[in-house]
């Protein structure tokens, strides 16, 4: 990985992630998304999850993950309902972690 690779992965690896959680629309909270006009008048409602700053890169089986890491792993299988069987740690085919 080079430099420039390293820098930009550090920049999309936010400090604290932003995840829509909910929507408001005309004050009722809803975990559906809305459709036709109502997404018009619809609000995101966001929780925060906390980022983290590692190279991650380099991990090759899940127990080399750093926690917040994994913390976020099982808040998406909760938010979808349904277990992640592989996570990508980099672009190439082979940097894949089995879960």
């Amino acid at each position: 990985m080079t430099e420039e690779e390293r820098q930009q992965l550090e920049a999309a690896v936010l400090k604290n992630l932003l995840q829509p959680a909910e929507y408001e629309i005309d004050g009722e909270r809803t975990t559906d998304f809305p459709m036709g006009d109502r997404l018009d008048r619809a609000k995101p409602v966001y929780e925060y999850v906390e980022g983290f700053k590692t190279d991650i890169s380099g991990c090759k089986k899940k127990s080399e993950l750093p926690k917040a890491a994994l913390d976020y792993i099982k808040y998406v299988e909760k938010a979808i309902g349904c277990p992640i069987k592989y996570v990508s740690v980099g672009a190439s085919r082979d940097q894949y972690i089995v879960m």
